[in-house]
């Protein structure tokens, strides 16, 4: 009798809700919600440009030297 019950009650864990809804991700159609998402997209795309900046002084210079040494091989081959 109590076996019967306890099958009757047993739930299998994978088939619960809360377990499937871990995985997938719903649309959160909050105005809040959008503008935090919008703001943490301008941090990530400042610090990306920021980064590149700051480092197109030194690229710059680093690609004068490649071309000069690349045309001063060119000119001694």
């Amino acid at each position: 009798m109590t076996d019967s019950i306890v099958r009757e009650l047993t739930v299998n864990k994978s088939e619960i809700s809360a377990v499937r809804r871990k995985k997938i991700s719903v649309p959160d159609k909050r105005q809040s919600a959008q503008t935090f998402g919008y703001f943490g997209i301008i941090v990530i795309v400042a610090t990306c440009v920021s980064i590149v900046l700051l480092d197109s002084g030194a690229l710059a210079r680093d690609l004068r030297t490649l071309i000069a040494n690349c045309s001063s091989r060119e000119a001694r081959s």
